[in-house]
């Protein structure tokens, strides 16, 4: 919707682009006094003329986002009525509409008034929610059974989902669409599967799967209550008063200063009881090793290795011919089970989907708080670099400030 009021402005002559900026109200934290304000103006400059659409706008509360986001809504507040911003620019924020109403309330004063016009959308209900899954599934090459059964089974399980607290309506239906492709992979991941493809995607086991999982992934414990939802910045007070320890797996960041080329850097590095490097967010490290380097010498002797061309491979059809000579050289090379070679092959497509979201994050990151991620090779762990050198199994290991323009 915000790219079609874009365009609707732009034909309008209200606006000189149709562009969209899409952020993230966590993306104008920089964990630095002074610099919020900073990165909202920056985020403002390189979003003039056309539309920037802050998502989750809700977090700007500062009794979510922290004291830094006085800082960044006192910014974003002032900067819309000066010459340089003022009628140059169409900003939507967007959020759940109770969280909205208490941020407009507890922020700058002038949010309201800045933000004066409201368009409100419903939530999908359980019949749109089908229909959508269904759309996701095809996009992933998941066939659904065409049965009075499993449409039953389907709608009730809509329902499940819809009648969660802040369902996220798109946004709740492509992550189970996305699960439901990775129970998939688990399924053929099994010694003992034998069953063909088009059986077990076709099974109401994976999508079941699928959304119990999504939502028990919801229910965390915090002092012996159970909450539905946490947010990823600043917490509700009810959960800070009884918050439990960290995990294990927890990391932790230190800044350092380059004495050769006085550049500040962000490293990430392990706390006490943190897993080791390889088990940190590593998007392929549910892949097997020699696995991910059969795909690298296929991909070098294919002249496939860029990013277009690794890409291309992680949408090719499970049930197509050039996805199943990929299973077969897996097979041959390291005498794998059909089964097993179809699995990681699954497991690789996932992750390297996921990878896509990452780079767009990140590539918004780093215009709007001036970092960015040092990425490291899956396969042969090395060059660690500001830019990915294989795209075949890419992970970032830290980040390194960089000079905002």
């Amino acid at each position: 919707m915000a790219k079609r009021m874009g365009r609707l402005f732009h034909a309008l002559g209200l606006l000189a682009t149709d562009e969209l900026k899409e952020a993230k109200a966590s993306d104008l934290l920089t964990g630095y006094a002074g610099q919020a304000g900073r990165a909202t103006r920056e985020l403002l400059r390189q979003s003039r003329g056309g539309v920037l659409f802050i998502d989750e706008a809700y977090q700007m509360n500062p009794s979510r986002g922290g004291h830094y986001m006085t800082e960044a809504v006192d910014e974003l507040v002032g900067a819309l009525t000066e010459e340089e911003f003022k009628g140059k620019l169409l900003v939507i924020l967007a959020g759940y509409e109770e969280d909205m109403e208490e941020m407009l309330q507890n922020t700058n004063r002038g949010m309201r008034s800045r933000f004066s016009e409201r368009v409100h959308f419903s939530d999908f209900d359980a019949d749109a929610t089908v229909q959508l899954f269904q759309m996701e599934l095809k996009k992933r090459n998941i066939p659904m059974e065409e049965t009075e059964q499993s449409a039953a089974k389907i709608l009730d399980m809509a329902n499940r989902l819809t009648a969660t607290k802040n369902f996220g309506n798109g946004r709740d239906i492509v992550s189970w669409a996305g699960n439901t492709y990775k129970a998939v992979a688990k399924e053929f991941s099994k010694g003992k599967h034998k069953r063909a493809y088009a059986e077990i995607t076709s099974s109401m086991e994976c999508i079941q799967a699928a959304l119990d999982s999504m939502l028990k992934s919801r229910e965390v414990k915090l002092g012996g209550q159970k909450c539905t939802r946490v947010n990823k910045i600043g917490t509700d007070a009810t959960e800070s008063e009884d918050r439990a320890t960290p995990p294990k797996s927890a990391i932790t960041q230190t800044i350092r200063m380059d004495t050769d080329t006085n550049q500040q850097q962000i490293e990430t590095a392990p706390s006490d009881t943190a897993t080791t490097e390889e088990e940190q967010e590593n998007l392929f490290r549910g892949v097997d090793r020699q696995v991910l380097r059969t795909l690298q010498d296929f991909v070098d002797r294919e002249g496939l290795s860029s990013e277009e061309g690794t890409r291309r491979l992680a949408y090719l059809a499970p049930t197509g011919a050039e996805f199943a000579n990929l299973v077969a050289r897996l097979q041959n090379e390291l005498n794998m089970s059909h089964a097993d070679a179809t699995a990681q092959l699954l497991e690789w497509q996932s992750a390297h989907k996921d990878l896509e979201k990452e780079l767009t994050e990140q590539a918004i990151k780093t215009k709007t708080l001036g970092v960015r991620p040092i990425w490291r090779c899956g396969v042969c762990g090395r060059a660690d670099k500001p830019w990915i050198a294989c795209y075949v199994a890419p992970f970032i290991v830290g980040y390194e400030k960089v000079p905002i323009d």
